[in-house]
């Protein structure tokens, strides 16, 4: 037992999953996004710039409650696919 090392992500896979997004964000993690953005009001202190991770996962309609919260603050929007970074462009009408 002592020998065994703890399981890997198969890269070929992960590879796969990485360049299969879907057209559109998962209703779950729209939720959970939507509802972590409303506590954002008892959080007094405003950042100076703010980062979103691959947000055609995680909620382009939370990006854009996030952006309407922080409007004159910077964003920056990491979505490492190309093909990706251009959809989330074309889907959420917010300058980065």
């Amino acid at each position: 037992m002592a020998h065994e090392t703890p399981p890997t992500i198969d890269p070929v896979a992960a590879a796969r999953w990485l360049q299969a997004a879907p057209a559109l964000s998962p209703w779950l993690h729209e939720e959970v996004a939507r509802r972590m953005e409303e506590r954002l009001e008892w959080i007094t202190l405003k950042p100076s710039a703010w980062a979103h991770w691959y947000p055609l996962r995680s909620g382009l309609q939370a990006h854009a409650l996030l952006h309407k919260r922080f409007a004159s603050i910077p964003c920056y929007v990491v979505e490492p696919v190309p093909a990706h970074a251009q959809q989330v462009h074309a889907a959420v009408d917010t300058p980065w």
